[in-house]
């Protein structure tokens, strides 16, 4: 499955962007047994490169529900300590959780909220991000610990 993990991902995501809802919920579950059922790193690295950019509101949402299950699977720390993906993830998050829409946004600063409470954190957003960019990001940390992440709305689960 991990050969064809880019040309599967690409054509789930964009098939997301359906209006049919049957179609959407079938295809958001094939999404949830790809996250499950190939390499962690590489479906995040995958999800990273084909939803996060997406024109599409839906699709960047379903993404990141699926990011977010990727990194509550392996964790946090390996995703920030891993030299190959840490700056894409960084990237990633960054633009999850200033996205236009509310859902997106849900699920990247529930994630940032998992970041905060490793030490390296700031440091590595400083090393990946423009300087403008680490400024709003630790703006949005010290949201988040006065906060929380609030509650999701979802309707996709």
């Amino acid at each position: 499955m991990d050969t064809d993990l880019d040309r599967t991902c690409d054509a789930l995501l964009t098939k997301t962007g359906d209006m049919n809802h049957f179609i959407r919920n079938d295809v958001i579950a094939a999404l949830g047994k790809m996250v499950e059922n190939t390499t962690p790193l590489r479906a995040l690295s995958v999800l990273i490169n084909s939803g996060t950019h997406h024109k599409n509101g839906t699709v960047r949402s379903i993404s990141a529900l699926c990011f977010k299950d990727v990194v509550a699977r392996i964790g946090v720390s390996r995703c920030l300590n891993n030299k190959d993906v840490a700056a894409k993830f960084i990237a990633a998050l960054d633009k999850l959780s200033h996205d236009g829409n509310q859902e997106t946004r849900y699920y990247g600063r529930l994630v940032v909220s998992w970041c905060m409470e490793t030490s390296n954190f700031d440091a590595l957003c400083n090393r990946h991000l423009s300087a403008n960019a680490a400024r709003n990001m630790k703006d949005l940390c010290d949201r988040l610990a006065l906060k929380g992440s609030g509650n999701s709305t979802a309707v996709f689960r």
